[in-house]
């Protein structure tokens, strides 16, 4: 099934993603196909303006580019990185990273300088409608962020973050603060799409190397009872969680959640295409 597949169905209701962190990205978002069958806005939040200049003029580009930094709205320092993409509001700490020598070299500090960040509920460039998808690559300040953000995560329906799992920076938030924010907000953990691993020093690299020192990790809304989210964003649910995960399971679960609101067909009918397709879903 393609990642338009709900679409070819039934009615979607259109999508909203917020990527706050989005400069540096190495592959294609997985929402590029959406976005580009016109079914999903992409708005993009990058504190470096350079990488936000090149998000803009991308073949594949956001709709929106938001030049800021997310925080908690006060001043904190922007530590510019060797490999951009780790660029961080938090100072690497050095005593681990002389553990990790792989991963060293990316973290190198090339520049320091001051930004005034802002808290993701201030955005007045985001629609008040808020967005289905938050997606967060902070470096670090994913807490602090998901702290200051009531008003969309009351709308959102998945969250993708990513956390550091060691100290490798300085105040960084952890996985456990994370992990009560979004199940306070009435998230459930669902997946883990990606991690990275690094060699520990001074030994020579073997192989398997087994210690993850971040990850991506994956929070859904709570799928138990159907009033947790009206018909529409329960539609919503599926399709992203279709589109970009291939959670089959999870988007079924959805649609069976919209279809009580309406007695529609949807979980159905999205059951009978996909057996069609590939396989089956266990009852």
């Amino acid at each position: 099934m393609t990642p338009s597949a709900l679409h070819d169905l039934f009615e979607v209701p259109p999508l909203t993603i917020l990527e706050a962190g989005a400069g540096g990205r190495e592959a294609p978002t997985p929402w590029a196909p959406l976005v580009a069958a016109g079914h999903a806005s992409w708005i993009a939040i990058e504190a470096r303006s350079t990488e936000g200049a090149s998000l803009a003029t991308a073949a594949a580009a956001p709709d929106r580019v938001i030049d800021a930094a997310v925080g908690d709205g006060s001043t904190r320092t922007l530590h510019t990185t060797r490999r951009p993409a780790f660029s961080t509001l938090h100072e690497p700490n050095p005593a681990w990273f002389r553990t990790f020598r792989q991963a060293a070299p990316d973290f190198e500090v090339l520049d320091r300088h001051a930004v005034r960040t802002r808290r993701l509920d201030d955005f007045e460039e985001i629609p008040a409608a808020g967005c289905d998808l938050l997606y967060l690559d902070l470096m670090g300040a994913e807490a602090d962020a998901l702290a200051h953000a009531s008003r969309l995560l009351s709308r959102a329906v998945i969250v993708q973050v990513g956390v550091f799992l060691l100290p490798l920076l300085s105040g960084a938030g952890t996985f456990g603060q994370v992990d009560r924010i979004l199940r306070d907000h009435g998230f459930v953990f669902h997946t883990r799409p990606s991690g990275y691993v690094s060699a520990l020093g001074p030994a020579p690299y073997v192989v398997p190397i087994q210690q993850e020192i971040w990850g991506d990790f994956v929070y859904v809304k709570d799928f138990s009872r159907a009033e947790h989210l009206d018909r529409d964003r329960w539609i919503r649910f599926a399709a992203l969680a279709h589109a970009l995960y291939g959670s089959h399971d999870l988007a079924h679960r959805g649609l069976a959640l919209a279809d009580t609101c309406d007695r529609g067909d949807r979980a159905q009918r999205y059951l009978a295409a996909w057996q069609a397709s590939r396989g089956t879903i266990a009852p």
